[in-house]
């Protein structure tokens, strides 16, 4: 990479999905009945949320921007396909789809500059973080251990 040009494309990339997924998981925890999944779904939301935070600046420096109706275009269908799946099922589809994300944001995190290494590590350890929930969450469906991950990282912070 010379031109830093797939850096920017993997910041606006992570910081769009981060934002996405908030909305997502946020929209989808407002519709549950069942407090365990209530629960862990706004702590997902609320790690997404965090990880973006932490991307906003970079994104912003790089000029990246996010409009919220756009966001909530992409998220609302989202959830309602994904509000018909069991708990089951989602982590299930959730185990598939989120464990690459961890080798791709390791290679966004290689092309970062020295400032944006607090965030980038950050977005790596929030998707390590996402997916030990999922381990813990597949083997213990109806225990509050699985959150143990995602806490740990709200109260390290980026």
């Amino acid at each position: 990479m010379s031109d830093g040009s797939e850096y920017i494309t993997g910041v606006r990339g992570a910081y769009r999905g981060e934002l996405e997924a908030s909305r997502v998981y946020g929209l989808l925890a407002e519709r549950k009945h069942d407090d365990n999944e209530r629960v862990k779904l706004a702590a997902i939301a609320e790690v997404e949320a965090r990880t973006a935070g932490a991307l906003e600046p970079i994104a912003r420096r790089l000029g990246i921007a996010c409009v919220a109706g756009e966001i909530d275009e992409i998220a609302r269908p989202r959830v309602e396909e994904m509000s018909a799946m069991s708990w089951g099922q989602f982590i299930e589809r959730a185990l598939e789809e989120w464990p690459p994300y961890i080798d791709r944001f390791e290679a966004l995190r290689k092309e970062a500059p020295a400032s944006d290494a607090r965030a980038m590590d950050f977005l790596v350890a929030h998707e390590r973080a996402l997916v030990e929930f999922l381990r813990i969450e597949k083997s213990e469906p109806h225990s509050l251990a699985s959150l143990t991950p995602l806490r740990a990282l709200l109260e390290r912070g980026p």
